[in-house]
Protein backbone atom coordinates (compact mmCIF):
# COMPACT_ATOMS: atom_id res chain seq x y z
CA UNK A 1 0.00 0.00 0.00
CA UNK A 2 1.49 3.79 -0.53
CA UNK A 3 1.21 6.05 1.90
CA UNK A 4 0.21 9.96 1.60
CA UNK A 5 2.87 12.71 0.87
CA UNK A 6 2.79 13.05 4.73
CA UNK A 7 2.45 9.73 6.11
CA UNK A 8 6.11 7.72 6.95
CA UNK A 9 6.68 5.47 4.10
CA UNK A 10 8.41 3.61 6.97
CA UNK A 11 9.09 3.25 10.56
CA UNK A 12 12.21 4.22 10.90
CA UNK A 13 10.99 7.21 8.64
CA UNK A 14 8.46 8.17 11.54
CA UNK A 15 10.95 8.02 14.75
CA UNK A 16 13.54 10.14 12.71
CA UNK A 17 10.36 12.53 12.60
CA UNK A 18 11.13 14.61 16.22
CA UNK A 19 11.24 18.18 15.32
CA UNK A 20 9.08 20.57 13.10
CA UNK A 21 12.94 21.60 11.63
CA UNK A 22 13.71 18.02 10.67
CA UNK A 23 9.87 17.52 8.64
CA UNK A 24 10.69 20.61 7.11
CA UNK A 25 14.08 20.16 6.03
CA UNK A 26 13.08 16.09 4.69
CA UNK A 27 10.20 18.16 2.66
CA UNK A 28 12.51 20.60 1.22
CA UNK A 29 14.47 17.57 0.38
CA UNK A 30 11.57 15.31 -1.22
CA UNK A 31 10.49 18.27 -3.47
CA UNK A 32 14.05 18.38 -4.76
CA UNK A 33 13.72 14.46 -5.60
CA UNK A 34 10.16 14.85 -7.32
CA UNK A 35 11.42 17.79 -9.43
CA UNK A 36 14.66 15.70 -10.54
CA UNK A 37 12.55 12.69 -11.41
CA UNK A 38 10.42 14.72 -12.93
CA UNK A 39 12.79 15.88 -15.19
CA UNK A 40 15.23 12.78 -15.43
CA UNK A 41 12.68 9.84 -16.98
CA UNK A 42 15.45 7.49 -17.39
CA UNK A 43 16.64 7.43 -13.40
CA UNK A 44 17.00 4.85 -10.78
CA UNK A 45 13.89 2.46 -10.34
CA UNK A 46 11.29 2.93 -7.27
CA UNK A 47 9.31 0.11 -7.24
CA UNK A 48 9.26 -3.59 -8.23
CA UNK A 49 6.94 -2.96 -11.49
CA UNK A 50 9.13 -0.17 -12.80
CA UNK A 51 12.09 -2.54 -13.29
CA UNK A 52 11.61 -4.05 -17.34
CA UNK A 53 11.21 -8.08 -17.24
CA UNK A 54 10.68 -8.84 -13.14
CA UNK A 55 7.45 -10.31 -12.17
CA UNK A 56 7.15 -9.50 -8.17
CA UNK A 57 4.52 -12.76 -8.15
CA UNK A 58 7.35 -15.40 -9.79
CA UNK A 59 9.73 -13.99 -7.49
CA UNK A 60 7.30 -14.77 -4.41
CA UNK A 61 6.15 -11.89 -3.16
CA UNK A 62 2.26 -10.59 -3.47
CA UNK A 63 0.71 -9.20 -6.64
CA UNK A 64 1.42 -5.47 -6.84
CA UNK A 65 -1.99 -4.11 -7.79
CA UNK A 66 -3.50 -1.33 -6.95
CA UNK A 67 -1.97 1.22 -4.05
CA UNK A 68 0.70 -1.83 -3.82
CA UNK A 69 2.23 -1.52 -7.17
CA UNK A 70 3.40 2.30 -5.94
CA UNK A 71 5.21 1.11 -2.77
CA UNK A 72 8.88 1.22 -2.89
CA UNK A 73 10.44 -1.85 -2.03
CA UNK A 74 12.39 -0.81 1.36
CA UNK A 75 8.61 -0.18 2.12
CA UNK A 76 8.52 -4.06 2.81
CA UNK A 77 11.80 -5.10 2.12
CA UNK A 78 13.52 -3.67 5.39
CA UNK A 79 17.19 -3.40 5.27
CA UNK A 80 17.12 -4.19 1.95
CA UNK A 81 16.62 -7.82 2.90
CA UNK A 82 13.66 -10.24 1.03
CA UNK A 83 13.84 -13.38 3.60
CA UNK A 84 10.60 -13.50 5.91
CA UNK A 85 9.05 -10.63 4.40
CA UNK A 86 5.40 -11.45 5.16
CA UNK A 87 2.98 -12.02 2.62
CA UNK A 88 -0.56 -11.83 4.23
CA UNK A 89 -2.45 -8.78 5.02
CA UNK A 90 -2.36 -8.46 8.25
CA UNK A 91 1.08 -9.66 8.90
CA UNK A 92 2.01 -5.62 7.20
CA UNK A 93 -1.29 -4.10 8.58
CA UNK A 94 -0.81 -4.43 11.67
CA UNK A 95 -0.71 -0.94 13.11
CA UNK A 96 3.28 -0.85 12.71
CA UNK A 97 4.24 -1.54 9.43
CA UNK A 98 1.57 -0.39 7.86
CA UNK A 99 -2.45 0.67 8.82
CA UNK A 100 -4.10 -1.97 10.51
CA UNK A 101 -8.02 -2.80 11.72
CA UNK A 102 -9.20 0.03 13.43
CA UNK A 103 -11.40 -0.72 16.82
CA UNK A 104 -14.69 0.46 15.25
CA UNK A 105 -13.97 -2.41 12.39
CA UNK A 106 -16.76 -5.01 12.50
CA UNK A 107 -15.70 -8.18 14.42
CA UNK A 108 -14.19 -10.17 11.26
CA UNK A 109 -11.56 -12.45 10.56
CA UNK A 110 -7.92 -11.57 9.09
CA UNK A 111 -8.85 -12.32 5.89
CA UNK A 112 -8.68 -8.55 4.32
CA UNK A 113 -9.34 -9.47 0.74
CA UNK A 114 -12.69 -10.95 1.05
CA UNK A 115 -13.98 -7.32 1.22
CA UNK A 116 -11.14 -4.92 0.88
CA UNK A 117 -9.15 -4.31 -3.00
CA UNK A 118 -5.81 -2.85 -2.82
CA UNK A 119 -7.18 0.41 -4.41
CA UNK A 120 -8.75 1.50 -1.68
CA UNK A 121 -9.77 0.59 1.95
CA UNK A 122 -13.12 2.26 0.75
CA UNK A 123 -15.64 1.46 -0.93
CA UNK A 124 -15.60 -1.71 -0.60
CA UNK A 125 -17.25 -5.09 -1.60
CA UNK A 126 -18.37 -6.47 1.97
CA UNK A 127 -18.20 -10.61 2.58
CA UNK A 128 -20.18 -10.95 5.11
CA UNK A 129 -18.64 -14.88 5.50
CA UNK A 130 -16.36 -13.38 8.11
CA UNK A 131 -18.93 -11.93 10.00
CA UNK A 132 -19.28 -13.92 13.77
CA UNK A 133 -22.16 -12.20 15.24
CA UNK A 134 -25.67 -11.16 14.46
CA UNK A 135 -26.44 -8.84 12.04
CA UNK A 136 -28.28 -6.22 14.26
CA UNK A 137 -24.75 -5.86 15.72
CA UNK A 138 -23.02 -3.66 12.60
CA UNK A 139 -26.44 -3.02 11.07
CA UNK A 140 -27.63 -1.16 14.06
CA UNK A 141 -28.06 2.62 12.03
CA UNK A 142 -24.81 3.74 13.56
CA UNK A 143 -21.66 1.04 12.34
CA UNK A 144 -24.17 0.03 8.97
CA UNK A 145 -27.51 0.64 7.64
CA UNK A 146 -30.17 -0.22 9.98
CA UNK A 147 -33.57 -1.74 9.50
CA UNK A 148 -35.71 1.07 8.23
CA UNK A 149 -38.81 2.84 10.21
CA UNK A 150 -40.81 1.41 7.77
CA UNK A 151 -39.11 -2.48 8.22
CA UNK A 152 -42.08 -5.14 8.91
CA UNK A 153 -42.26 -5.84 12.26
CA UNK A 154 -39.72 -8.90 12.61
CA UNK A 155 -36.85 -10.16 15.01
CA UNK A 156 -33.32 -9.08 14.22
CA UNK A 157 -32.07 -12.64 12.54
CA UNK A 158 -31.83 -10.26 9.23
CA UNK A 159 -30.03 -13.27 7.86
CA UNK A 160 -33.14 -15.17 7.62
CA UNK A 161 -34.37 -13.29 5.35
CA UNK A 162 -32.09 -10.85 3.88
CA UNK A 163 -29.21 -12.12 1.02
CA UNK A 164 -25.69 -10.56 1.81
CA UNK A 165 -25.32 -8.77 -1.77
CA UNK A 166 -28.53 -7.20 -2.28
CA UNK A 167 -31.07 -6.16 0.75
CA UNK A 168 -33.83 -6.21 -2.50
CA UNK A 169 -33.90 -9.82 -2.73
CA UNK A 170 -35.59 -10.92 -0.18
CA UNK A 171 -37.33 -14.42 0.78
CA UNK A 172 -39.62 -13.80 3.73
CA UNK A 173 -39.04 -16.28 6.55
CA UNK A 174 -42.27 -15.98 8.65
CA UNK A 175 -40.93 -17.34 11.67
CA UNK A 176 -39.25 -14.35 12.28
CA UNK A 177 -42.13 -12.09 11.39
CA UNK A 178 -43.56 -10.52 14.58
CA UNK A 179 -47.73 -10.08 15.19
CA UNK A 180 -50.25 -11.43 13.34
CA UNK A 181 -50.37 -12.07 9.28
CA UNK A 182 -52.78 -9.15 8.60
CA UNK A 183 -49.62 -7.30 10.20
CA UNK A 184 -47.76 -7.28 6.73
CA UNK A 185 -50.59 -8.59 4.77
CA UNK A 186 -53.06 -5.81 4.55
CA UNK A 187 -52.83 -5.17 0.67
CA UNK A 188 -50.34 -2.53 0.90
CA UNK A 189 -47.24 -3.91 2.27
CA UNK A 190 -47.47 -7.58 1.40
CA UNK A 191 -50.93 -9.25 -0.64
CA UNK A 192 -54.10 -8.69 1.48
CA UNK A 193 -57.61 -10.86 1.82
CA UNK A 194 -58.88 -10.98 -1.77
CA UNK A 195 -62.56 -9.25 -1.79
CA UNK A 196 -63.84 -12.95 -2.51
CA UNK A 197 -62.48 -14.72 0.80
CA UNK A 198 -64.65 -16.57 2.60
CA UNK A 199 -65.61 -14.75 5.38
CA UNK A 200 -62.98 -15.68 8.19
CA UNK A 201 -60.92 -13.89 10.99
CA UNK A 202 -57.77 -12.30 9.85
CA UNK A 203 -55.95 -15.53 12.11
CA UNK A 204 -54.60 -16.58 7.95
CA UNK A 205 -51.74 -18.99 9.76
CA UNK A 206 -54.56 -21.50 10.90
CA UNK A 207 -55.47 -22.24 7.26
CA UNK A 208 -52.62 -21.00 5.10
CA UNK A 209 -49.18 -22.06 5.10
CA UNK A 210 -45.86 -19.25 4.51
CA UNK A 211 -44.65 -21.13 0.84
CA UNK A 212 -47.87 -20.14 -1.45
CA UNK A 213 -51.36 -19.06 -0.40
CA UNK A 214 -53.16 -22.12 -2.32
CA UNK A 215 -53.81 -25.59 -0.91
CA UNK A 216 -55.08 -23.48 2.25
CA UNK A 217 -56.21 -26.63 5.10
CA UNK A 218 -59.36 -24.43 6.19
CA UNK A 219 -59.57 -24.33 9.75
CA UNK A 220 -63.61 -24.85 10.01
CA UNK A 221 -63.44 -23.78 13.81
CA UNK A 222 -62.64 -19.99 12.21
CA UNK A 223 -65.45 -19.47 10.00
CA UNK A 224 -68.49 -17.98 11.26
CA UNK A 225 -71.16 -19.15 9.20
CA UNK A 226 -73.57 -21.83 7.23
CA UNK A 227 -71.42 -24.06 5.46
CA UNK A 228 -73.51 -24.54 2.42
CA UNK A 229 -72.73 -20.31 2.35
CA UNK A 230 -68.83 -22.31 0.98
CA UNK A 231 -69.80 -25.84 -0.05
CA UNK A 232 -72.08 -25.01 -2.69
CA UNK A 233 -70.14 -26.57 -5.53
CA UNK A 234 -68.64 -23.24 -6.72
CA UNK A 235 -66.48 -21.77 -3.69
CA UNK A 236 -65.93 -24.76 -2.32
CA UNK A 237 -67.20 -28.69 -3.00
CA UNK A 238 -70.58 -29.32 -2.80
CA UNK A 239 -72.81 -32.10 -1.70
CA UNK A 240 -72.99 -34.91 -4.35
CA UNK A 241 -75.98 -35.85 -6.15
CA UNK A 242 -75.47 -39.09 -4.71
CA UNK A 243 -75.24 -37.95 -1.19
CA UNK A 244 -77.94 -39.30 2.04
CA UNK A 245 -80.98 -36.94 2.31
CA UNK A 246 -80.44 -34.49 4.81
CA UNK A 247 -80.43 -31.22 5.46
CA UNK A 248 -77.84 -27.82 4.71
CA UNK A 249 -76.12 -28.68 8.18
CA UNK A 250 -73.37 -30.56 7.18
CA UNK A 251 -71.51 -29.60 10.53
CA UNK A 252 -74.28 -32.11 12.38
CA UNK A 253 -72.61 -34.98 10.83
CA UNK A 254 -69.29 -33.20 9.33
CA UNK A 255 -67.30 -32.45 12.14
CA UNK A 256 -64.40 -30.15 12.15
CA UNK A 257 -62.24 -32.44 13.60
CA UNK A 258 -62.87 -34.76 10.58
CA UNK A 259 -62.04 -31.53 8.30
CA UNK A 260 -59.39 -33.34 5.88
CA UNK A 261 -62.13 -35.95 4.99
CA UNK A 262 -65.70 -35.81 3.95
CA UNK A 263 -65.69 -39.80 4.13
CA UNK A 264 -64.97 -39.72 7.87
CA UNK A 265 -68.80 -39.19 9.86
CA UNK A 266 -70.40 -39.04 12.95
CA UNK A 267 -73.59 -39.24 11.52
CA UNK A 268 -76.56 -37.55 13.49
CA UNK A 269 -79.38 -39.66 12.73
CA UNK A 270 -81.68 -36.94 14.19
CA UNK A 271 -80.92 -34.54 10.82
CA UNK A 272 -81.95 -37.31 8.42
CA UNK A 273 -85.39 -36.78 6.82
CA UNK A 274 -87.08 -40.16 5.91
CA UNK A 275 -86.73 -43.44 7.00
CA UNK A 276 -83.99 -45.71 8.55
CA UNK A 277 -84.41 -48.04 4.71
CA UNK A 278 -84.18 -44.37 2.23
CA UNK A 279 -80.42 -45.15 3.58
CA UNK A 280 -79.93 -48.58 4.74
CA UNK A 281 -80.63 -50.44 1.27
CA UNK A 282 -78.76 -53.46 -0.14
CA UNK A 283 -76.19 -51.61 -2.40
CA UNK A 284 -76.71 -47.84 -1.25
CA UNK A 285 -73.28 -45.91 -1.91
CA UNK A 286 -72.28 -44.57 1.17
CA UNK A 287 -71.84 -47.61 2.63
CA UNK A 288 -74.74 -47.52 5.07
CA UNK A 289 -75.39 -51.00 6.86
CA UNK A 290 -78.36 -52.65 5.52
CA UNK A 291 -80.76 -55.20 6.78
CA UNK A 292 -78.76 -58.79 6.62
CA UNK A 293 -80.10 -61.97 5.27
CA UNK A 294 -80.86 -63.67 8.73
CA UNK A 295 -82.70 -60.93 9.85
CA UNK A 296 -85.60 -61.66 11.36
CA UNK A 297 -88.37 -61.09 9.05
CA UNK A 298 -90.45 -57.24 9.97
CA UNK A 299 -91.41 -54.39 8.64
CA UNK A 300 -88.96 -51.79 6.83
CA UNK A 301 -89.17 -49.16 10.30
CA UNK A 302 -85.98 -50.31 12.01
CA UNK A 303 -86.20 -47.01 14.52
CA UNK A 304 -89.09 -49.82 16.11
CA UNK A 305 -86.40 -51.82 17.39
CA UNK A 306 -82.90 -50.78 16.85
CA UNK A 307 -81.08 -47.09 17.74
CA UNK A 308 -78.56 -44.95 16.20
CA UNK A 309 -75.63 -45.72 18.13
CA UNK A 310 -75.48 -49.58 17.01
CA UNK A 311 -77.70 -51.91 15.97
CA UNK A 312 -76.88 -54.06 18.74
CA UNK A 313 -76.88 -52.17 21.67
CA UNK A 314 -80.18 -50.87 22.82
CA UNK A 315 -82.62 -53.06 21.28
CA UNK A 316 -86.19 -53.52 22.28
CA UNK A 317 -87.70 -55.76 19.62
CA UNK A 318 -91.56 -54.40 18.42
CA UNK A 319 -93.26 -57.50 17.35
CA UNK A 320 -95.82 -55.50 16.11
CA UNK A 321 -93.80 -54.53 13.26
CA UNK A 322 -93.40 -58.58 12.44
CA UNK A 323 -95.20 -59.98 9.83
CA UNK A 324 -94.31 -63.58 10.66
CA UNK A 325 -95.77 -66.21 13.39
CA UNK A 326 -93.57 -66.60 16.30
CA UNK A 327 -91.53 -69.63 14.85
CA UNK A 328 -90.72 -67.82 12.05
CA UNK A 329 -87.96 -66.17 14.60
CA UNK A 330 -87.87 -68.10 17.45
CA UNK A 331 -86.54 -71.08 16.70
CA UNK A 332 -83.22 -73.23 17.69
CA UNK A 333 -80.11 -71.91 16.36
CA UNK A 334 -81.64 -68.30 14.86
CA UNK A 335 -78.80 -65.98 14.55
CA UNK A 336 -80.32 -63.05 16.12
CA UNK A 337 -80.88 -63.92 19.58
CA UNK A 338 -84.28 -64.62 19.90
CA UNK A 339 -85.00 -67.17 22.65
CA UNK A 340 -86.92 -70.51 21.34
CA UNK A 341 -89.05 -72.98 22.69
CA UNK A 342 -87.35 -74.38 25.51
CA UNK A 343 -86.95 -78.79 25.66
CA UNK A 344 -89.17 -78.85 29.07
CA UNK A 345 -92.06 -76.89 27.25
CA UNK A 346 -94.83 -78.44 26.61
CA UNK A 347 -96.02 -80.25 23.63
CA UNK A 348 -98.00 -77.46 21.38
CA UNK A 349 -98.80 -75.85 18.24
CA UNK A 350 -96.08 -73.38 17.12
CA UNK A 351 -98.99 -70.50 17.68
CA UNK A 352 -96.90 -68.86 20.63
CA UNK A 353 -98.79 -65.98 20.29
CA UNK A 354 -102.42 -68.33 21.34
CA UNK A 355 -100.97 -68.98 24.57
CA UNK A 356 -98.12 -65.89 25.51
CA UNK A 357 -100.04 -62.65 25.35
CA UNK A 358 -96.89 -60.95 26.33
CA UNK A 359 -93.56 -59.93 23.88
CA UNK A 360 -91.71 -58.64 27.35
CA UNK A 361 -92.40 -61.75 29.31
CA UNK A 362 -92.92 -65.50 28.57
CA UNK A 363 -95.05 -66.01 31.66
CA UNK A 364 -96.37 -62.33 32.03
CA UNK A 365 -100.20 -63.13 30.77
CA UNK A 366 -100.02 -66.43 30.21
CA UNK A 367 -102.95 -67.83 28.92
CA UNK A 368 -103.12 -71.23 27.75
CA UNK A 369 -105.33 -72.12 24.83
CA UNK A 370 -106.15 -75.82 25.29
CA UNK A 371 -106.86 -75.95 21.70
CA UNK A 372 -102.89 -75.67 21.03
CA UNK A 373 -101.60 -78.24 23.32
CA UNK A 374 -100.77 -81.92 21.43
CA UNK A 375 -101.54 -84.24 23.72
CA UNK A 376 -104.14 -85.11 26.37
CA UNK A 377 -104.57 -83.52 29.43
CA UNK A 378 -102.52 -85.90 31.27
CA UNK A 379 -99.19 -84.68 29.19
CA UNK A 380 -99.18 -81.12 30.79
CA UNK A 381 -101.13 -81.50 34.29
CA UNK A 382 -98.55 -83.93 35.61
CA UNK A 383 -96.64 -83.87 39.22
CA UNK A 384 -93.01 -81.76 39.28
CA UNK A 385 -94.18 -80.25 35.76
CA UNK A 386 -92.08 -77.29 35.01
CA UNK A 387 -94.91 -74.89 33.73
CA UNK A 388 -97.18 -74.47 36.49
CA UNK A 389 -99.82 -76.57 34.95
CA UNK A 390 -102.07 -78.07 38.24
CA UNK A 391 -101.43 -81.60 38.62
CA UNK A 392 -104.22 -84.24 39.79
CA UNK A 393 -105.18 -83.08 43.51
CA UNK A 394 -104.07 -86.16 46.20
CA UNK A 395 -107.94 -86.54 46.92
CA UNK A 396 -109.42 -86.47 43.63
CA UNK A 397 -111.15 -89.27 42.88
CA UNK A 398 -110.06 -92.24 41.25
CA UNK A 399 -110.20 -91.73 37.48
CA UNK A 400 -108.12 -92.44 33.91
CA UNK A 401 -105.91 -89.65 32.84
CA UNK A 402 -108.72 -88.70 30.27
CA UNK A 403 -109.93 -85.40 32.40
CA UNK A 404 -111.49 -84.00 29.21
CA UNK A 405 -114.59 -86.48 30.18
CA UNK A 406 -115.13 -84.68 33.21
CA UNK A 407 -114.12 -81.43 32.95
CA UNK A 408 -115.85 -79.77 29.83
CA UNK A 409 -113.71 -76.13 30.82
CA UNK A 410 -110.12 -75.35 30.47
CA UNK A 411 -110.70 -72.22 32.88
CA UNK A 412 -111.98 -74.13 35.86
CA UNK A 413 -111.82 -77.60 36.96
CA UNK A 414 -115.87 -77.10 38.88
CA UNK A 415 -117.13 -74.79 35.74
CA UNK A 416 -118.73 -77.45 32.97
CA UNK A 417 -117.97 -80.38 35.39
CA UNK A 418 -120.08 -83.86 34.32
CA UNK A 419 -118.72 -86.87 35.96
CA UNK A 420 -117.95 -89.67 32.72
CA UNK A 421 -118.65 -92.47 35.19
CA UNK A 422 -117.31 -94.75 32.53
CA UNK A 423 -113.46 -93.37 33.51
CA UNK A 424 -113.75 -93.79 37.03
CA UNK A 425 -111.90 -96.49 38.46
CA UNK A 426 -113.63 -98.52 41.46
CA UNK A 427 -117.07 -98.36 42.48
CA UNK A 428 -119.18 -96.00 43.01
CA UNK A 429 -118.91 -95.93 47.01
CA UNK A 430 -115.19 -95.30 46.40
CA UNK A 431 -116.67 -92.08 45.25
CA UNK A 432 -120.33 -91.70 46.89
CA UNK A 433 -119.24 -91.47 50.18
CA UNK A 434 -120.71 -88.96 52.80
CA UNK A 435 -118.11 -85.94 53.36
CA UNK A 436 -116.12 -86.58 50.10
CA UNK A 437 -114.20 -83.30 48.36
CA UNK A 438 -115.40 -83.78 44.92
CA UNK A 439 -119.38 -82.57 45.53
CA UNK A 440 -120.94 -86.89 44.70
CA UNK A 441 -123.99 -86.80 46.27
CA UNK A 442 -123.67 -89.90 49.56
CA UNK A 443 -126.54 -92.73 50.15
CA UNK A 444 -128.86 -90.52 52.53
CA UNK A 445 -129.66 -91.13 56.00
CA UNK A 446 -133.06 -92.30 54.94
CA UNK A 447 -131.89 -94.72 52.04
CA UNK A 448 -132.89 -98.62 52.59
CA UNK A 449 -130.78 -100.74 54.17
CA UNK A 450 -128.57 -102.13 51.42
CA UNK A 451 -124.75 -102.87 50.37
CA UNK A 452 -122.37 -100.51 48.40
CA UNK A 453 -123.12 -101.88 45.34
CA UNK A 454 -125.14 -98.72 43.94
CA UNK A 455 -125.36 -100.10 40.40
CA UNK A 456 -127.26 -102.98 41.43
CA UNK A 457 -130.09 -101.20 41.75
CA UNK A 458 -128.96 -97.33 39.82
CA UNK A 459 -129.05 -97.75 35.87
CA UNK A 460 -128.45 -94.32 35.46
CA UNK A 461 -125.37 -91.85 36.30
CA UNK A 462 -127.40 -88.81 35.74
CA UNK A 463 -130.31 -89.74 38.15
CA UNK A 464 -130.72 -91.96 41.27
CA UNK A 465 -134.83 -92.51 39.91
CA UNK A 466 -134.34 -93.01 36.55
CA UNK A 467 -133.52 -96.39 35.34
CA UNK A 468 -133.94 -97.93 38.85
CA UNK A 469 -134.55 -101.27 39.64
CA UNK A 470 -133.93 -102.71 42.88
CA UNK A 471 -131.29 -105.36 43.52
CA UNK A 472 -133.10 -107.40 46.46
CA UNK A 473 -130.25 -109.25 46.45
CA UNK A 474 -128.26 -106.15 47.90
CA UNK A 475 -131.16 -105.12 50.33
CA UNK A 476 -130.15 -105.67 53.64
CA UNK A 477 -133.26 -107.10 56.14
CA UNK A 478 -136.44 -108.54 56.01
CA UNK A 479 -138.84 -107.14 53.31
CA UNK A 480 -140.83 -105.13 55.99
CA UNK A 481 -138.17 -103.26 56.29
CA UNK A 482 -138.50 -101.74 53.49
CA UNK A 483 -141.76 -102.09 52.28
CA UNK A 484 -143.46 -100.84 54.93
CA UNK A 485 -146.37 -98.04 54.72
CA UNK A 486 -145.01 -94.15 54.14
CA UNK A 487 -141.36 -95.53 52.82
CA UNK A 488 -139.46 -92.82 50.98
CA UNK A 489 -138.73 -95.05 48.47
CA UNK A 490 -141.59 -96.28 46.40
CA UNK A 491 -141.16 -99.62 47.63
CA UNK A 492 -145.39 -101.50 47.52
CA UNK A 493 -146.70 -102.15 50.55
CA UNK A 494 -149.38 -104.93 51.86
CA UNK A 495 -152.36 -104.19 51.16
CA UNK A 496 -155.00 -103.39 54.06
CA UNK A 497 -156.75 -107.01 53.93
CA UNK A 498 -153.74 -108.59 54.61
CA UNK A 499 -154.31 -107.58 58.25
CA UNK A 500 -158.10 -108.17 58.04
CA UNK A 501 -157.25 -112.11 57.32
CA UNK A 502 -154.52 -112.00 59.84
CA UNK A 503 -151.60 -113.16 56.87
CA UNK A 504 -148.40 -112.32 58.66
CA UNK A 505 -145.82 -109.68 57.64
CA UNK A 506 -143.64 -112.10 56.65
CA UNK A 507 -143.92 -111.39 53.05
CA UNK A 508 -141.06 -113.92 51.71
CA UNK A 509 -143.40 -116.76 53.07
CA UNK A 510 -146.10 -116.24 49.79
CA UNK A 511 -143.72 -113.52 47.77
CA UNK A 512 -140.81 -115.73 46.86
CA UNK A 513 -140.10 -113.54 44.04
CA UNK A 514 -138.37 -110.00 44.06
CA UNK A 515 -139.84 -109.76 40.05
CA UNK A 516 -143.21 -110.34 40.60
CA UNK A 517 -145.25 -109.84 44.21
CA UNK A 518 -147.44 -112.48 43.30
CA UNK A 519 -146.79 -116.42 43.75
CA UNK A 520 -149.46 -119.40 43.86
CA UNK A 521 -147.04 -122.10 45.17
CA UNK A 522 -146.24 -119.39 47.64
CA UNK A 523 -149.85 -118.74 48.74
CA UNK A 524 -150.38 -122.27 48.91
CA UNK A 525 -148.10 -122.74 51.11
CA UNK A 526 -148.42 -119.90 53.18
CA UNK A 527 -152.13 -121.46 53.79
CA UNK A 528 -150.54 -125.07 54.51
CA UNK A 529 -148.64 -122.92 57.45
CA UNK A 530 -151.28 -120.80 58.46
CA UNK A 531 -154.93 -121.97 58.55
CA UNK A 532 -155.78 -124.89 60.70
CA UNK A 533 -156.35 -127.94 58.49
CA UNK A 534 -154.40 -126.17 55.67
CA UNK A 535 -155.89 -126.03 52.44
CA UNK A 536 -157.89 -129.18 53.25
CA UNK A 537 -160.05 -126.78 55.42
CA UNK A 538 -160.99 -125.12 52.22
CA UNK A 539 -163.53 -126.08 50.53
CA UNK A 540 -162.53 -125.22 47.32
CA UNK A 541 -158.52 -124.62 47.60
CA UNK A 542 -158.80 -122.81 44.32
CA UNK A 543 -161.84 -120.71 45.48
CA UNK A 544 -159.64 -116.97 45.76
CA UNK A 545 -162.65 -114.61 47.04
CA UNK A 546 -161.58 -116.90 50.72
CA UNK A 547 -158.66 -113.91 50.81
CA UNK A 548 -159.42 -111.72 47.39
Amino acid sequence: MIFGPFEPAHPIVGRALRTSREALFILCGLVVALLVMAATPAAAQDSANSMPGFDHVQAGGIPLTGRHAEIFCEACHVNNTTKGTPSDCVACHDGGLARGKPASHPPVGNNCQDCHTSRNFVPFAFDHTQITQECATCHNGSKARGKPANHIPASDSCDNCHVTTNRKDVRVDHRDVLGSCASCHNGVTAPGQPANHIQAPDDCAACHGTLTFAGGAVDHLLVDQPCANCHNGTTAMGKPVDHIPAPETCDTCHSPFFERSFAVVNLDHDAVPGACASCHFDGNPWGAESQPPSHPPVSQDCAECHNTMAFSIGRTFQHSETTEPCAACHFSGNSFGAPAQPASHMATTDDCAACHGSTASFTASLSVDHAEVVGDCASCHFSGNTWGAPAKPGDHMSTSNDCAACHGSTTSFTASLSVDHAEVVGDCASCHFSGNTWGAPAQPGDHMPTSTDCAACHGSTTSFTASLDVDHAEVIGTCEGCHFSGNTYTADTPPSWHESIGIATDCAGCHTSTDTWFSYSGVMSWIDTNLPGGRGSLSDPDDCSYCH
